[in-house]
């Protein structure tokens, strides 16, 4: 099947589901093994390639910056005195090391970009007191749990935060267990993002539009029910103050909350979840 753009406002991609149909017999195995080992062996020799040619283009370099450093330090040896030529080996032995310290760390990113090249690892979020935070902050029931649950692309300070079930979180600890052979272009539902402006607010991630039907019942605070001319006006206006909705009881009660991300129903007709961060002017 593909899904066209005008469908789901999408890059046109196609979508095909795949049947196991039977086991692999005891040769398929072996011969599935085998290529296996030789395209792992290949991977580790021309990585361990590319890190010898970086090692002996840093190493050229590298004696080319002493070579003009000891030049330099023959043509000045005559005017300076022996504490100064103290302090200078002093300084190249520190120099040494320093340089010794970056070409590691430029060669663990070298292997770390190489497995992951094109494509971000996808991680379990484990942070407990942000999940803890968030589910206190938006009084979300412990029926609807977040532990195991929460991914993530981001080596650190993660911006988005992905909701995947039980069964995806299976298959990822699987793939952690085997190397992770799979690379994972996309996966679960986003849920959480962090928040780009700082206003103060007590939880560092506001809700994501993607995941909020699948959350928004099990939430217990930060919602608030707006009459159809205020909802209307959340839509058509990027900010609005307090003062101004059309229902006073309305902006009382957006008012009286914390700065943050909360959700906004409307009150007639069909249920219609829409999250906004709030602040004054409201926005």
């Amino acid at each position: 099947m593909r899904i066209v753009p005008h469908d789901q406002d999408g890059g046109a991609f196609f979508i095909a589901v795949i049947h196991k149909l039977s086991l692999l017999n005891e040769n398929q195995v072996i011969k599935v093994r085998k290529t296996e080992n030789l395209l792992s062996k290949n991977r580790t020799v021309k990585l361990q390639e590319q890190c010898q040619h970086r090692i002996v283009s840093e190493v050229l370099d590298d004696n080319k910056l002493l070579d003009e450093q000891t030049k330099l330090s023959v043509a000045n040896q005559t005017s300076k005195d022996d504490n100064l030529t103290e302090v200078k080996m002093a300084s190249d032995v520190e120099y040494s090391q320093t340089e010794s310290g970056d070409r590691s760390r430029r060669m663990d990113k070298l292997d770390y970009q190489h497995k992951w090249k094109g494509i971000d690892p996808v991680l379990f979020f484990k942070d407990e007191a942000v999940i803890k935070n968030i589910v206190s902050f938006f009084g979300i029931e412990e029926s609807f749990s977040l532990e195991g649950h929460l991914v993530t692309r981001s080596t650190d300070n993660a911006r988005r935060i992905y909701y995947v079930s039980k069964a995806v979180q299976d298959i990822l600890e699987l793939n952690i267990q085997v190397g992770e052979q799979i690379k994972i272009a996309s996966l679960g539902v986003k849920m959480f993002e962090r928040h780009r402006s700082k206003d103060g607010c007590s939880c560092a991630y506001r809700l994501s539009y993607e995941g909020l039907s699948l959350l928004f019942p099990y939430m217990r605070k930060r919602i608030l029910h707006a009459s159809p001319v205020d909802f209307q006006h959340l839509l058509q206006y990027r900010t609005i103050n307090f003062a101004r909705f059309a229902d006073a009881r309305f902006g009382e009660e957006a008012a009286s909350m914390m700065p943050g991300c909360c959700v906004v129903v409307l009150r007639e007709g069909n249920i219609m979840p829409y999250a906004v961060d709030l602040k004054e002017p409201m926005t």
